[in-house]
């Protein structure tokens, strides 16, 4: 009986020690939501929104026939990086 209590606490205590160690291990909050504003201008369309786990791709249509991919990370509430992509008319 003590060895299975010894054997509790130390499966407790290296429990504890690598959630510690590892808070992003198993973090399953997916509704964290963002502080920051992404701006879209009222003739643009958004093609697609795409969740990846931790990370969240938005693909903005402008009306000059650009798109905008915005990148954002879910789980700090930051926008990543925001690229614009121009197709050439040839």
């Amino acid at each position: 009986m003590g060895v299975l209590l010894v054997v509790g606490f130390i499966v407790v205590f290296v429990t504890i020690g690598y959630r510690v160690a590892n808070p992003e291990a198993n973090n399953t909050n997916d509704n964290i939501l963002l502080n920051n504003k992404i701006i879209i201008k009222p003739d643009s369309l958004i093609v697609d929104i795409n969740n990846e786990g931790k990370k969240t791709l938005i693909t903005i249509r402008n009306v000059d026939q650009s798109y905008d991919l915005i990148t954002l990370d879910t789980a700090r509430g930051t926008i990543l990086n925001t690229f614009t992509f121009y197709v050439d008319g040839n």
